[in-house]
C-alpha cells in the first residue's frame, strides 16, 4: 500500500509542471471563452411574445364559452377577443365593417378586414361554427374557419398550427373511440351503442384537446434554453479537463522510464496493476480539483 501511494505522489509530482498546469487550465479558458462569445446569443429572448386572437362565436352554447374560456388560459396568447352574431353589425362611422358569412357560415373575408378596429392587431380572426359541439356530440365536427392575419405572419403561422394541433387531437380521439366501440359492438352501432358511444367519447374527446394547452405554453422558454447552454458549457469543459489530465499523466511515461522509476517502482515489490490504478488516481484528483 505504500508503493501504491508512492506512486501517486511520484505522478502528482511529475505532473505539476507548466504543462501539467496548463492542462487544468485551459479548459476553463476555453469555456470561459465559449461562453463570453456566445453570451449575447444565451441571451436572446426565443419565447415568441404573446398575442391576441380574435373569435367569433356561432355556436354560442354553454360548451363553445366553456372552450373559450379555456382557450384564454393560453399562454401564447394575451386577449381572446369574443364576437357573438349581434356584435358583427357595421360601425355608423364605418370604421368597423359588416361580418358577413356564406351558406355555410364561413367568414367571407374582406380587403379590409384587419383594418377593422376589432382585428386590427388580432393574428387571426377563428369562427366557431353553429351547432358545432352538436355536431362533435354525434361524431361530425365540421371545421373550425381561420381567417389569417398577414402583416403577423409568425404569430398568425402559430395560430393556425394550435388549431390545426387541437383539432387533430379531436378527430384522433374519435376515431380511437370508434374503432373501441365498433369492435365492441361487432361492427354495427344499434340506438343504444350509439348514445353511449356519443356520450362517453364527447366527454373524453373534448376533455382530451382541453388538457393539452400546456403545450402551447411560451413561458419558460428562454430559462429552459439558459440552462441547458450552461449545462453544454460545464460538459465541454468537464470533458477537456478529463482529456487533457489524462494526456497530462500518460506524457509523464518516457520521462519514468528515462529516470528508472517504474524499474524501482517493481523492485520494492510494487506490481503492474498498482501502477497503472495509481495514474488513474492521480488523474482523478486532478479532473476533480478542476471541477471544484
Amino acid at each position: 500500500m505504500k508503493s501504491f501511494f508512492a506512486s501517486i505522489y511520484k505522478d502528482i509530482c511529475l505532473f505539476l509542471s507548466v504543462s501539467g498546469i496548463m492542462s487544468l487550465l485551459l479548459p476553463a479558458l476555453v469555456a470561459a471563452a465559449f461562453f463570453l462569445g456566445m453570451c449575447d446569443a444565451s441571451d436572446v429572448e426565443v419565447a415568441v411574445e404573446p398575442f391576441a386572437v380574435a373569435v367569433i362565436d356561432l355556436d354560442e352554447t354553454m360548451m363553445s364559452r366553456t372552450l373559450l374560456t379555456q382557450f384564454r388560459e393560453v399562454d401564447l396568447l394575451s386577449e381572446v377577443r369574443i364576437y357573438h352574431t349581434a356584435q358583427l353589425g357595421a360601425s355608423a362611422d364605418g370604421k368597423k365593417q359588416q361580418i358577413a358569412f356564406d351558406e355555410n357560415n364561413v367568414l367571407i373575408p374582406s380587403d379590409g378586414l384587419f383594418d377593422d378596429p376589432r382585428f386590427q392587431d388580432c393574428a387571426a380572426v377563428i369562427t366557431v361554427p353553429k351547432d358545432f359541439f352538436y355536431d362533435a356530440y354525434t361524431g361530425d365536427e365540421g371545421p373550425v374557419h381561420l381567417v389569417l392575419n398577414g402583416r403577423m405572419p409568425l404569430e398568425s403561422a402559430l395560430t393556425e398550427n394550435m388549431i390545426t394541433s387541437v383539432m387533430g387531437i379531436l378527430k384522433s380521439e374519435r376515431a380511437a373511440w370508434y374503432s373501441a366501440y365498433s369492435l365492441k359492438a361487432g361492427g354495427e352501432f344499434d340506438t343504444a351503442d350509439f348514445a353511449e358511444f356519443c356520450s362517453r367519447s364527447s366527454d373524453s374527446i373534448i376533455a382530451s384537446a382541453l388538457t393539452r394547452r400546456e403545450l402551447l405554453a411560451a413561458s419558460g422558454t428562454d430559462e429552459a434554453l439558459a440552462g441547458n447552454t450552461k449545462n453544454t458549457f460545464f460538459t465541454c469543459a468537464a470533458s477537456m479537463l478529463m482529456l487533457f489530465v489524462s494526456a497530462g499523466v500518460l506524457k509523464t511515461l518516457p520521462d519514468e522510464r528515462r529516470l528508472g522509476l517504474a524499474d524501482r517502482f517493481f523492485s520494492i515489490g510494487g506490481k503492474p496493476i498498482s501502477l497503472i490504478l495509481s495514474k488513474l488516481t492521480a488523474a482523478a484528483v486532478f479532473c476533480a480539483a478542476g471541477l471544484i
